[in-house]
């Protein structure tokens, strides 16, 4: 069997039977809301690649008021860490198909923040990839729970853009206003202390089953996301640009 060593760093477990060599890379971050999935995708370059959070899409969606944001509003808003199997599973895919050939169709690698879920998204998801002629990467976002929570009661999000800030390790330049596009950052819904121990829980019964599929294809790879954020940003990219950069397995 083969392995792929693609940086000598402790930082990364890369499992046998990793993928690489793509001309499109299609990555999934998994892990536990606060492990820094969001702010990972949103620190590569967008002129190589597209990040997209299927929440982000849904709150935008409300945001809009389009026919889609309207009908599940109430989903999105009052259920948001639970919302993506509260959706008919036929409409969560018939989004995910569609957004994943528009990407496609840019030459960009992808990266998928918060899909899949289930077990049978994560199959959905691989039939997908497999008839767009691309494979999946999934990286688990590594973080000790004892973390999570400083990290979320100190999380601010841009409403507009999406971006994701940290009061204490990666704090906008004007206070509560986004680098980006000026708009006043606010606090999610779900980001609380008592909200918190639900969304760990949710977390524990659809991350293990996930990540135990993905290690019997002997395909997970393991980051870890608990070190400083321009580290952790960086290790990332290092990563990204390795495999892009592999013609074979090693």
């Amino acid at each position: 069997m083969k392995f792929i060593w693609t940086i000598a760093l402790s930082f990364f477990t890369v499992l046998p039977g990793s993928y690489a060599g793509e001309s499109i890379q299609v990555v999934t971050l998994l892990g536990y809301p606060g492990s820094g999935k969001g702010t990972l995708a949103q620190s590569l370059d967008p002129d190589r690649y597209i990040a997209f959070s299927f929440g982000d899409f849904l709150r935008g969606e409300v945001d809009k008021q389009t026919k889609l944001g309207n009908t599940y509003k109430d989903e999105v808003e009052m259920k948001g860490v639970q919302k993506i199997t509260l959706l008919p599973e036929d409409l969560v895919r018939e989004i995910f198909t569609t957004k994943i050939k528009e990407f496609i169709q840019t030459k960009k690698h992808i990266v998928l923040d918060g899909y899949p879920k289930t077990i049978e998204q994560a199959i959905f998801l691989d039939t997908l990839m497999a008839h767009e002629g691309v494979q999946l990467i999934p990286i688990y976002v590594k973080v000790d729970k004892t973390i999570l929570l400083d990290r979320i009661l100190n999380r601010l999000v841009c409403p507009k853009c999406s971006k994701v800030y940290n009061l204490k390790y990666n704090p906008p330049n004007q206070r509560n206003i986004c680098d980006n596009c000026s708009e006043k950052l606010r606090v999610r819904g779900t980001d609380s202390e008592d909200n918190l121990e639900i969304r760990i829980r949710f977390f524990d019964e659809i991350l293990e089953p996930l990540l135990s599929f993905y290690q019997r294809g002997d395909r997970l790879v393991e980051f870890d996301g608990s070190l400083p954020i321009t580290e952790t940003c960086s290790k990332f990219q290092q990563y990204l640009d390795n495999i892009e950069g592999s013609d074979d397995l090693l």
